[in-house]
């Protein structure tokens, strides 16, 4: 529904100076498949995601003004194409908010790491200021601005803890998993571009097509292969059974990144080596290995040394 501006008016006055700080989470992708493409240029996706403990904060303060102003420990985060602006100026469009919003972004989740940290800034600013002013959005709502706003803002907006995403990667099937998985994420300081990812896909892809097109069964095989590793993933996330969860667990944009940057391929073969399980995850440089007991990784000095970034988190 579409609230009166006069009656916001006296609210936002009252409100005027309050503040409010959430936390926005990463996410993990444990399964990434592409299946199409729109006529948009958009990709079709299938991917499960995990969200995890390594966050942003956003602090949000209502202000007199209509401006809407965003500061970050990060500069170069403070401008307009910063998707907590993005997200506060569309709330303030469709519920035709007068006030405006200063957003104080303190950034952790390192940027282009294919983390989701962009996508779960947007959600939180904007459930941040709909706690801030009472506000009731329908989910459903909050699911249509988060198509607009970024793939994977509307798996933040649903806060749970594990989902199948499909689509654009606005269509959200939560699902019914328990379980609670550690994880160590490594981030080579690598800030790699979603779009450049997706075209150096395209392009792979084509020369593939071609050689499937030469063997129909082979083609058929893979299709069924992809479908496959969602049912066996899904199935073994309910029950907590590593090797499964590793047997399920792809990623089809590895081949296009690993293209782009071989460091990032040899970070791969280097732990698996170790006896690691590892996977890109997203479209970033980021990648992931499951801790299956504790101090599993005995605080690898090995990954310091490489000078790389290595968050400890678990599943929520």
């Amino acid at each position: 529904m579409d609230y009166p501006p006069t009656i916001l008016l006296t609210k936002q006055r009252q409100l005027s100076g309050k503040r409010i700080s959430l936390l926005s989470p990463a996410k993990i992708n444990l399964y990434l498949n592409v299946v199409g493409r729109y006529e948009d240029g958009f990709h079709n996706i299938e991917t499960i995601v995990n969200r995890v403990t390594l966050f942003d904060k956003i602090t949000v303060i209502v202000k007199k003004s209509p401006n809407i102003e965003v500061f970050s420990n990060l500069p170069q985060l403070e401008n307009e194409d910063n998707l907590c602006f993005k997200a506060a100026s569309l709330l303030k469009k469709r519920l035709k908010v007068k006030c405006g919003f200063s957003i104080y972004l303190e950034k952790n989740i390192p940027i282009g790491a294919g983390l989701g940290g962009g996508s779960s800034n947007a959600a939180t600013t904007i459930l941040a200021i709909i706690k801030l002013l009472n506000l009731n959005v329908p989910l459903r709502r909050l699911y249509r601005w988060g198509e607009e706003l970024g793939s994977d803002v509307n798996f933040f907006f649903s806060q749970v803890s594990f989902a199948l995403l499909k689509g654009k990667g606005g269509k959200v099937f939560p699902l019914d998993v328990k379980s609670k998985l550690r994880y160590l994420i490594i981030y080579p300081q690598i800030n790699l571009s979603t779009k450049l990812v997706y075209e150096k896909m395209d392009t792979l892809q084509e020369a593939a097509k071609r050689r499937l097109l030469k063997n129909n069964n082979r083609e058929k095989g893979e299709l069924t292969k992809f479908f496959s590793r969602v049912k066996i993933l899904i199935y073994a996330l309910k029950r907590k059974d590593y090797l499964l969860i590793e047997k399920g667990s792809f990623n089809m944009l590895e081949r296009s990144v690993f293209s782009l940057y071989r460091e990032l391929e040899e970070i791969k073969v280097f732990l698996r080596r170790r006896g690691f399980f590892c996977q890109l995850t997203g479209a970033g440089s980021s990648l992931f290995s499951i801790l299956k007991r504790e101090n599993h990784w005995g605080k690898g000095s090995f990954f310091k040394k490489k000078k790389w970034l290595i968050f400890e988190v678990s599943s929520f």
